[in-house]
């Protein structure tokens, strides 16, 4: 009779839960970049609707998406629903505090909401974290 080894049945079981793990991260990798692309699509035509829905799919498999929170705000933004807007922006930086993209986009939303001070401080933490071209925006906050 053979005597089984628990300690090489526990290993291959390990591995064997590990490579599902990754084989379903890696197509939810796949799932969340393609629906990331298809929403910023759907955003740059102007179909808000279809965008939207393509974020939120994408926030569905992962709520730590930043770049789907980002491009959420952005949709609300353009439909001036403001407070949500300002919800998905926050998301995002809380999710990732060096999301350069994210503070720009606050700070735009900031000026619109006319609190040029949050706006300003919003655009130099933009500067600093490497987002170009703000020198228009950044120049009369320092």
């Amino acid at each position: 009779m053979n005597k089984i080894n628990y300690k090489n049945f526990a290993t291959f079981v390990f591995v064997l839960l590990l490579g599902f793990v990754v084989a379903s991260c890696s197509d939810n990798q796949e799932e969340i970049r393609k629906g990331i692309n298809l929403g910023k699509k759907e955003l740059f035509k102007g179909d808000l609707t279809s965008a939207a829905k393509q974020f939120i799919h994408v926030l569905t498999i992962d709520s730590t998406q930043c770049e789907a929170h980002l491009y959420l705000g952005d949709v609300y933004f353009n439909q001036a629903k403001y407070d949500l807007s300002m919800k998905e922006y926050n998301a995002a930086i809380r999710h990732n505090p060096k999301f350069g993209e994210a503070y720009k986009s606050r700070a735009q939303l900031w000026f619109v909401l006319d609190n040029r001070t949050k706006s300003c401080k919003d655009y130099l933490k933009a500067e600093a974290l490497g987002v170009k071209n703000l020198a228009n925006y950044t120049g009369h906050c320092k």
